[in-house]
């Protein structure tokens, strides 16, 4: 790996954005909200084939002329059960909007990961496997809203923009692979970002 020597650059992550259309289902402790499959992202929670999923992981494809689609995999918030599923890249899906609460992020501690209420000060923690690729976007001191399905902690929504800091680059057949201080590194489903010189 080699440093950014006398350059100073910060990455800004712009997440893609959430669907609109939010509607109360009846019977439901929990709205609903269409959103476009290609703007699911690691942390959400969605309706899929009437059981409540989160989602670990997204890729973006478009294989030459074909239709494009977003390749996901998810864990079924019932069973635990872990499935990999490709929507249309023009596919509608229901995004669950569960009881949210507002947490800062402390610190990483093995594959555990700890956060702090920001009104009661009370603090908790989540697991590697919970948070998916959320993991990759967390930042110490960081306000997040932490999603809770049954009084259970299940996802994390980070913040519709994130600015971060490059650490370490690495050079290669002029290629240079970018890593911020969360552990960003190259290309990750889900987000657009950009590097700017300061």
């Amino acid at each position: 790996m080699l440093r950014a020597a006398g350059w100073n650059f910060r990455i800004v992550i712009n997440f893609y954005g959430r669907g609109s259309g939010s509607s109360t289902c009846a019977g439901s402790h929990h709205r609903m909200s269409n959103t476009k499959a290609t703007q699911l992202r690691p942390g959400m929670v969605i309706q899929h084939e009437g059981s409540l999923f989160t989602i670990f992981s997204t890729e973006h494809r478009t294989p030459g002329n074909k239709r494009g689609s977003m390749q996901t995999r998810m864990k079924n918030l019932r069973t635990g059960a872990i499935i990999d599923y490709r929507f249309r890249a023009e596919e509608f899906v229901e995004r669950a909007i569960l009881d949210e609460i507002e947490f800062e992020y402390l610190y990483s501690e093995g594959e555990d990961f700890h956060f702090m209420n920001t009104q009661t000060y009370e603090q908790m923690q989540m697991t590697k496997d919970e948070l998916g690729e959320t993991v990759y976007y967390l930042v110490p001191n960081t306000l997040v809203k932490i999603e809770f399905f049954d009084e259970k902690a299940i996802g994390v929504d980070l913040p519709d923009t994130m600015d971060l800091r490059v650490v370490q680059t690495d050079a290669a057949e002029g290629y240079r692979e970018l890593g911020d201080e969360a552990g960003y590194a190259g290309n990750r489903p889900g987000c657009e970002r950009t590097a700017l010189r300061e």
